[in-house]
């Protein structure tokens, strides 16, 4: 008996929204992200097979990264000066 694919979750830390297979994010993070990055880890999948995942691996982490320092939690750090 085949087991259901358990639904993937959006990749920004704290999102849990279920994406669907093959994609990175969940819509609203998606569109948050800056256009270039947006081109730069497209454009990175698309040539995987001929550069290898380290160039979109990177591009991942970078917008990853982006996400975690706009969250609304570290505004709020910021404005409050809690930031470490």
């Amino acid at each position: 008996m085949k087991r259901a694919a358990e639904p993937n979750a959006c990749a920004v830390t704290g999102c849990d929204v279920p994406i669907r297979r093959g994609m990175l994010m969940c819509r609203a993070h998606w569109f948050a992200t800056p256009k270039p990055l947006r081109e730069a880890i497209t454009d990175t999948w698309a040539r995987r097979r001929e550069d290898g995942l380290g160039p979109w691996s990177t591009n991942v982490l970078e917008a990853r990264k982006f996400h975690f320092q706009n969250s609304p939690a570290a505004l709020a750090d910021r404005i409050t000066g809690d930031q470490a």
